[in-house]
């Protein structure tokens, strides 16, 4: 028994007669006679009376229809639900304040895909979104005007002013980590203290994006001999691949995948510096709540 046997009942008892059917459903009248004798044989009784070229439905054939019908009435919905949920996919609009952020929006959104089928994403990183800004509070306006529903960014970041209308919740625990480059003399270690970096000059974000993030080296290291700051990740790069300085980080960015850049933990800086998902609370859409629901 199938879908299509259902028609054909229901569409002979409509037209009684099979050769009118046949011609509504634009099928050989023979293969449809066929599918119901082979539905009948199923059944074990007859659904139709043929007796002076006229087609009705058995007592039995009547109850078959009726219950048809309901089926093939509720198959129809479906299909028509299903139609309008998928005309209606949400999209979530995530912008990733630096490059660290990146993997980690990358599993979020697969996350996301996994489990909501009508989700979709789309990523950018900061440097990529016109108008911008440069300080972080231009950066959170682009959440006040509605033109990104979530960030990914760091704790420190969101301290001070009037931010009572900012949610965010923790996505990576914090801490920082050091980056070099094959040669350097750090890069045979697994981790390495504040004292050690003491000796060397420091690459940083730009403070315009990561404000904190050169208060908390000065803090950890004591004022550090040299801090020098870099607008782009591909200023970031050149500042310790090719000038052999060493890279700080907030902790998340080591998922950052590049062969000729190492990765070291900073052993006694364990806190701050979470990378976190930011939103508008007061705009809490039906996607960021989804997103929410899978970190």
């Amino acid at each position: 028994m199938d879908l299509k046997g259902l028609r054909y009942v229901a569409a002979v008892a409509d037209a009684a007669s099979f050769t009118e059917a046949a011609k509504l459903l634009f099928v050989a009248q023979p293969a449809l006679s066929r599918k119901i004798s082979q539905l009948e044989r199923e059944l074990g009784t007859e659904l139709f009376t043929r007796a002076g070229g006229k087609v009705r439905l058995t007592e039995a054939g009547q109850v078959f229809c009726r219950d048809a019908r309901q089926i093939l009435a509720d198959h129809q919905r479906l299909e028509q639900d299903m139609e309008r949920f998928l005309r209606q996919k949400e999209t979530l609009r995530l912008i990733c304040t630096t490059n660290g952020a990146v993997s980690y929006a990358g599993r979020m959104v697969n996350a996301l895909r996994e489990k909501y089928y009508g989700v979709e994403a789309n990523v950018q990183m900061l440097p990529s979104i016109p108008g911008a800004g440069e300080s972080f509070a231009q950066i959170l306006e682009l959440l006040r005007q509605e033109r990104s529903d979530v960030l990914l960014a760091f704790l420190p970041e969101l301290e001070g002013g009037d931010l009572g209308w900012i949610k965010y919740k923790c996505v990576e625990p914090g801490g920082l980590c050091a980056f070099v480059t094959r040669g350097h003399p750090l890069y045979g270690k697994g981790s390495v203290c504040t004292a050690e970096l003491r000796a060397y000059t420091l690459a940083l974000p730009s403070d315009s994006v990561a404000p904190a993030l050169s208060r908390a080296v000065n803090r950890a290291l004591g004022e550090p001999p040299h801090i020098i700051y870099s607008p782009s990740f591909a200023d970031f790069r050149v500042k310790v691949v090719i000038e052999n300085h060493v890279g700080i980080m907030p902790a998340s960015s080591r998922t950052i995948e590049d062969p000729f850049l190492r990765c070291l933990d900073i052993s006694d800086i364990s806190g701050g510096f979470d990378l976190v998902a930011v939103w508008n609370g007061e705009s809490e859409t039906a996607a960021v709540k989804k997103l929410l629901s899978i970190l």
